[in-house]
């Protein structure tokens, strides 16, 4: 089912025009074809993650339903199927404090908890993979990255493709294993210093990496430019 926003003409959208008028499938891949970014480096990726808590206890998961959660995530601009689809309401407790928000599980079983008013991981941190056998991965740094180009992509034809979020840039080099596996690696990373020097040394390693970010130029990552536009 595709879905859009009110008032919006996605034949219009930046995204959605470079991925249908540039990115023609070839097999499973995307053609990429962006400017270069500066000379690459081989300087670690790194910066700060989200804090997480050492006395975060997860009670429980179940299917998203909590109409707060509905709305955080529409303000965010992610069709709630989306989330539902990728992602768990997570009940949790710190100390005598209980609260939910909205989960994604990472390769260790631990999750990253977003709600309107925390940013949180509970043990242990890794990044989440999403593999259906592609030749193709596309890599966000965050999880609302990551769901903000499964809802962009409803408004066109997708082509099959794997899937990791890093849930912290510092967690890339963790991540190489999986993704030098593909024939093409897009990164949707923040175009902050962080981000930008990541997706440059990556290019450095392997001409598989294509630093995808330039579509959002000016935002400092898929969101941010995803609510701008709606």
């Amino acid at each position: 089912m595709v879905r859009s926003w009110p008032g919006k003409r996605w034949e219009s959208c930046r995204f959605c025009y470079t991925v249908l008028s540039v990115y023609r499938p070839r097999g499973c891949q995307f053609i990429f074809r962006l400017s270069i970014l500066s000379q690459a480096t081989t300087e670690t990726c790194s910066k700060d993650a989200a804090v997480t808590k050492s006395l975060l206890e997860i009670l429980s998961t179940g299917t998203l339903s909590s109409e707060s959660l509905v709305r955080y995530i529409s303000s965010r601009c992610v069709f709630d199927y989306i989330a539902k689809r990728y992602c768990r309401q997570v009940n949790y407790r710190i100390g005598d404090r209980r609260n939910f928000a909205l989960g994604l599980q990472n390769d260790s079983g631990g999750y990253e908890l977003r709600n309107s008013f925390t940013k949180l991981a509970s043990t242990s941190k890794d990044i989440t993979t999403i593999d259906i056998g592609a030749s193709t991965v596309s890599v966000f740094e965050g999880m609302f990255d990551f769901l903000s180009y499964k809802t962009i992509m409803t408004q066109t034809v997708e082509v099959p493709e794997n899937h990791v979020v890093l849930n912290s840039i510092s967690l890339f080099e963790r991540s190489r294993s999986f993704l030098e596996r593909h024939s093409q690696i897009n990164l949707y990373l923040d175009r902050d210093t962080a981000g930008l020097k990541c997706s440059s040394a990556a290019k450095a390693i392997s001409e598989k990496y294509n630093d995808a970010s330039g579509i959002y130029d000016g935002f400092k990552d898929l969101n941010d430019w995803l609510v701008s536009i709606t």
